[in-house]
């Protein structure tokens, strides 16, 4: 028996995205336009401005915020940051537990020799720095202009089944997506499922 209930699922095959209010006027529910054009697998041209499939501003600049990985507080200046309740408490917690791994690292080390304590050192820098895990992946980011709005193409020499092909088309191999990074393997051209 479930105490709790099971976590709601997202799935990506389900629009979350409604051009209208749900509730229309004699209770009558419309189709909207992001509807409709998610319906048909097209959700870009709902968007797409007027010069032909030219991404709009704000997805350029997504696109530019995924592949640097930029978090949205980069952006924010030291007002907004001295404003931001979740901000500070997220780095008070942070010092507090720099502050007392590096007391127990100390009290830990009080034995060892200098050498070893420098070898830890140069470590502790590592880790506080962290390491990007998708560093070694050739991304190339692609100019406005050479964004890609359309169904993925697998290269020839892929060895794909039309069966896994659907699986890693989300269930329709005609479905639209904008590549806007070029990297390898599957991602070959990167795509970003605009839904």
């Amino acid at each position: 028996m479930d105490v709790v209930e099971p976590p709601v699922r997202y799935d990506p095959r389900c629009p979350n995205v409604y051009s209208e209010h749900k509730g229309m006027e004699n209770g009558r529910e419309s189709e909207g336009l992001v509807m409709r054009a998610h319906r048909a697998g097209k959700l870009w041209s709902a968007f797409a401005a007027a010069k032909g499939n030219d991404p709009p501003e704000w997805f350029y600049k997504l696109c530019e915020d995924l592949y640097y990985r930029r978090h949205s507080e980069d952006e924010m200046d030291a007002t907004a940051l001295s404003s931001d309740v979740d901000f500070q408490d997220h780095n008070t917690l942070m010092d507090a537990w720099r502050v007392e791994d590096k007391t127990s690292e100390s009290n830990k080390n009080n034995n060892d020799d200098r050498k070893n304590n420098n070898n830890k050192k140069d470590d502790d820098k590592d880790e506080e720095e962290g390491v990007d895990p998708y560093l070694w992946l050739p991304f190339d980011l692609l100019n406005e202009g050479e964004y890609h709005v359309g169904p993925y193409v697998f290269p020839s020499t892929a060895t794909y089944t039309h069966e896994q092909r659907t699986l890693l088309c989300l269930g329709d191999t005609r479905r639209e997506y904008v590549h806007f990074c070029n990297t390898y393997a599957f991602l070959s051209v990167y795509r970003y499922q605009h839904q």
